[in-house]
């Protein structure tokens, strides 16, 4: 079973926020909004998309928004935070990666592009088409060297 949805909003809230008021503090501020969808998309998610015989690997739990939030805290912040939509775009990545990459017919995904796109209009205030973050990527395969974790462009 999953944690009440108060519960898991004050434990991504403590990472995520802790993280940002150390690396970028101007951006803090968004961290309870980026928390707030992360929980109702992971909450959609989980409500929405059951497993059956031919999707029986829709299952999620906690490790599904922590893993969003491991991968945010990957990224390269002198170079890929600069403001509030750079943040948002990482988000959008790491949700599609953890959630949309799992789903396996158009239909599935077509909803959960949707879902994304509610909540980034109710939480973050932002309207984003499906097709502005259909192709967002991030990697560290960029650089062999020192795998900055950032943007593909």
């Amino acid at each position: 079973t999953a944690l009440p949805q108060d519960t898991m909003h004050r434990i991504l809230s403590s990472i995520l926020g802790g993280w940002l008021g150390v690396k970028k503090p101007s951006l803090q501020g968004v961290a309870d909004k980026v928390v707030s969808a992360s929980v109702e998309m992971f909450f959609r998610t989980i409500a929405d998309l059951l497993p059956t015989p031919v999707k029986c690997h829709y299952t999620f739990n906690l490790r599904d928004p922590a893993k969003m939030l491991q991968g945010m805290l990957m990224v390269n912040v002198r170079t890929e935070l600069s403001d509030s939509e750079s943040l948002t775009r990482l988000w959008v990545h790491e949700t599609c990666r953890q959630f949309r990459d799992r789903l396996v017919n158009k239909e599935d995904r077509s909803w959960f592009d949707n879902c994304l796109s509610e909540n980034l209009e109710k939480h973050l205030q932002i309207t984003w088409p499906v097709e502005s973050f259909a192709d967002l990527m991030y990697g560290d395969f960029f650089d062999r060297n020192e795998k900055p974790y950032m943007r593909a462009t």
